[in-house]
């Protein structure tokens, strides 16, 4: 997700394969259905992917790409971040906010 791209790879140091967005964001170019494009077309790229991050505020946008790898023999999780203070029981801060999305990765 877009939104959460930055902050897994630069606190997290998780490696970012891709990364999707709402149809609006980036005129529409990096779509869920243009990352299951890609998985179609490079499966290799994704052969050791195990998250596809969603952000809670964004929706329900990865479905597809986690039915995409997993139907490659992907078994990637779909985990859900959040991006706001209080959207999630014990997290009433934004330190709190990162520890929780770390936690789900961990």
């Amino acid at each position: 997700m877009l939104w959460q791209k930055d902050p897994v790879q630069n606190w997290l140091g998780m490696n970012v394969v891709n990364f999707f967005a709402p149809e609006f964001a980036l005129n529409g170019t990096k779509t869920a259905a243009r990352v299951v494009d890609d998985i179609n077309a490079n499966p290799e790229k994704y052969q050791n992917v195990k998250y596809i991050i969603e952000n809670m505020q964004s929706g329900e946008l990865a479905k597809g790409i986690e039915e995409s790898l997993k139907d490659k023999g992907i078994d990637a999780e779909r985990v859900i971040f959040t991006n706001f203070p209080g959207s999630v029981e014990g997290a009433d801060t934004m330190a709190e906010v990162l520890n929780h999305n770390k936690q789900i990765v961990l």
